[in-house]
C-alpha cells in the first residue's frame, strides 16, 4: 500500500487494501485483527487518515467493532 496523495485533477479514484493470510483468508474465527499485526494497522490507519470515505462491510463493522471514523483537520 503506498500513501502517496491520489492523483491532481477532478477526476475521481479508488485507493483499497486487505489483509489476508498466506492461504488466502481473510479471516479467523469470523474476524479479521487476529490475522493483523501492528505493521498492517499503521497502514490501514495511515491509508483511512488520507481518504475522503471509507467502506466497510457490514458484518465486518458487526464483528470487528469499528466506531465511527473521526474527521481530519483541515
Amino acid at each position: 500500500a503506498y500513501p502517496e496523495p491520489g492523483p491532481d485533477g477532478p477526476a475521481p479514484w479508488l485507493r483499497a487494501n486487505m489483509v489476508s493470510t498466506l492461504d488466502g483468508a481473510a479471516q479467523h474465527d469470523g474476524r479479521s485483527q487476529p490475522i493483523s499485526c501492528a505493521a498492517d494497522m499503521r497502514i490501514f490507519g495511515t491509508l483511512r487518515a488520507l481518504a475522503d470515505v471509507v467502506v466497510v462491510g457490514a458484518e465486518t463493522v458487526r464483528q470487528e467493532g469499528y466506531r465511527p471514523a473521526r474527521a481530519r483537520a483541515e
